[in-house]
């Protein structure tokens, strides 16, 4: 057994390698990386291998993090503290940790996330339960989560507006970069740092001269692998806003766009391979499960057949029973939705440009263009070439509701008939399906689902595969 799980363990590690060189030779939108990384978790389950486990649950993390799914990828490294709390003094923790699923590694990651959402507190106490582990261990890979954990610090004084501290980091950070990393990274990290520290002390003439030495190959490169460096176009044109130089301003916002876009694609991308894969193998375990079925059916067979017009009578009371409950629930759903009141309300806005406003909104109801994530009051207002004040003020009269409602309402009316037409879309997990129709998370997406109809998503899931389940019978 011990020789079986070692081959398997050296399994795990070719997952491992296999993954970083198509990550490197095709991007992070390669669907072999997803898949490598789902097959790999079997195996570390088969096994019993806690430390492989959260490895490449934190795989699945970083893809959820580096896509901005902040909600799922904390839920994920959280789960891997408490279980990498229980197994940091085990001889597989100290034999395996180094491959990534460590727990400084995962708090750093936590901390980083915290810093780009801006929760300052939350992201000083991850950073620091990961020092108080770097203090006690020294060499291999521990130099580069030290480097972390400094970039992080000084991430977290541009937040406090604290720039002697993070000049002062910056100068430490600079002469102590590990040697691990090639010397284009470290004289990018350099670079950024110097100009994002110039950046926020006002001296955007250094901010420019840092960031426009950077290798813009190094930029592109670092984009197919998922590293997408906004921050870095959007400080450009702002500071050569800043200095009144408007033809660079442009140039960079439109660079800034640019890498907007490739990171919302690239976004899009990795989740749909997310999405299939999770449907696959849920697919997979149904198959098993029907097999197994079937199996104990044929035992059963001889058991139940003097009772056969009992059961039939029993299964016909309750799928009609079942039927009504459904029904019932629909219905309770459908009588919930809001009655649009029209009241005439003064809007001081020309009739024709109301008319006109509200006739392009039908028009993108149609397109379904309230699916969009990114479907907000800006870009919507945009769309329909108006101004944020006049979509609101003709949502809150025209429908009797805030942009958000709108927004929601119509998602959720969505989703409904899909739910109940489409078996395929009720076996997504729940998060799924919030971001099947533009809900960034769950937890949103459950609240506009509850407050619209009543009652949860999964009750109405619940209650349509009973039916479904029935009606095969």
């Amino acid at each position: 057994m011990a020789k079986t799980n070692n081959l398997k363990v050296e399994l795990l590690k070719s997952y491992h390698l296999k993954n970083n060189y198509l990550r490197m030779l095709n991007g992070l939108d390669d669907p072999r990386i997803i898949e490598n990384i789902f097959n790999a978790l079997e195996i570390a389950q088969e096994i019993g291998s806690k430390i492989w486990q959260c490895k490449y649950y934190n795989d699945i993390a970083e893809y959820y993090k580096l896509t901005r799914d902040f909600d799922n990828a904390l839920d994920f490294y959280k789960k891997n503290l408490l279980m990498l709390k229980g197994i940091i003094k085990t001889p597989d923790y100290n034999a395996y940790k180094e491959w990534g699923g460590n727990y400084e590694n995962t708090c750093l990651d936590v901390a980083d996330i915290y810093i780009q959402v801006n929760r300052i507190d939350a992201a000083k106490t991850y950073n620091q339960m990961a020092k108080s582990v770097l203090d006690t261990i020294e060499g291999g890979y521990s130099d580069v989560s030290r480097y972390r954990y400094m970039v992080n610090e000084l991430e977290i004084n541009l937040l406090e507006n604290d720039i002697e501290s993070a000049n002062k980091r910056l100068l430490i950070i600079q002469d102590s970069i590990p040697e691990v990393f090639k010397r284009p990274f470290r004289e990018y990290a350099k670079l950024y740092l110097q100009g994002l520290v110039s950046y926020h002390e006002g001296n955007f003439k250094k901010a420019i001269a840092s960031f426009e030495s950077i290798d813009t190959v190094r930029i592109k490169n670092n984009e197919r692998l998922g590293l997408f460096h906004n921050d870095l176009y959007k400080y450009l044109y702002k500071s050569h806003l800043q200095l009144g130089n408007s033809k660079k301003s442009d140039y960079y916002f439109d660079l800034h766009m640019e890498s907007l876009n490739g990171q919302m694609d690239l976004n899009n991308s990795v989740n749909l391979n997310l999405k299939n894969t999770e449907l696959a193998k849920y697919n997979e375990e149904v198959s098993v499960l029907s097999e197994q079925r079937a199996e104990q059916r044929f035992y059963l067979i001889a058991f139940i057949s003097g009772s056969l017009i009992s059961f039939i009578g029993v299964i016909l009371f309750f799928k009609k029973r079942q039927k009504k409950k459904l029904n019932r629930l629909v219905a309770e759903i459908k009588s919930q939705r809001q009655v649009v009141k029209r009241e005439k309300i003064a809007l001081n806005i020309h009739d024709e440009e109301i008319k006109r406003i509200i006739k392009r909104l039908h028009k993108l109801e149609e397109k379904e263009y309230y699916l969009r994530i990114d479907c907000t009051a800006i870009n919507l207002a945009k769309k329909l070439k108006t101004n944020t004040t006049y979509l609101s003020k003709i949502i809150n009269v025209h429908y009797q509701k805030n942009f958000t409602t709108y927004i929601n309402d119509l998602r959720i009316d969505y989703v409904l008939e899909r739910l109940q037409n489409d078996s395929q879309l009720r076996k997504y997990s729940i998060q799924g399906i919030a971001n099947e129709i533009g809900f960034k998370s769950k937890e949103s997406f459950n609240a506009a689902f509850k407050k619209r109809t009543g009652v949860l998503p999964s009750a109405l899931i619940k209650e349509l595969k009973k039916t479904t389940d029935y009606q095969r019978i």
